[in-house]
């Protein structure tokens, strides 16, 4: 009787949801972090400092412009940094493709 009321799910299951799990979380990281990226992005507009680093890609001729450093650089500046997040949506398009290619054929068979 208790097979009717609590599901069992078999270990070929519980293995292709960590792959899907995994790829979840990302992608709500990703959508979060381009939030972000867009908040800062709409305050360097009003603020104009879109100016502040006068060099690409880096700053005053630097990584982290530390001596520089003000509100205005600081809006100009991160966003550079956080644009590598793009890097990460290609990591995650090759980790999706890469589980759907070890897992295709216990998807296709269920």
């Amino acid at each position: 009787m208790t097979e009717f009321i609590v599901p069992q799910t078999s270990n070929a299951t519980q293995n292709q949801s960590v792959p899907q799990d995994r790829i979840r979380r990302w992608v709500w990281k990703l959508c979060i972090a381009t939030l972000i990226l867009m908040a800062i992005g709409s305050a360097t507009r009003v603020m104009n400092a879109g100016l502040a680093c006068p060099d690409w890609p880096l700053c005053y001729g630097t990584l982290v412009p530390r001596a520089q450093m003000n509100l205005q650089v600081f809006l100009e500046w991160f966003p550079r940094l956080a644009a590598l997040g793009g890097y990460f949506c290609l990591g995650s398009n090759c980790f999706s493709r890469r589980t759907w290619r070890l897992n295709r054929h216990a998807i296709a068979t269920f």
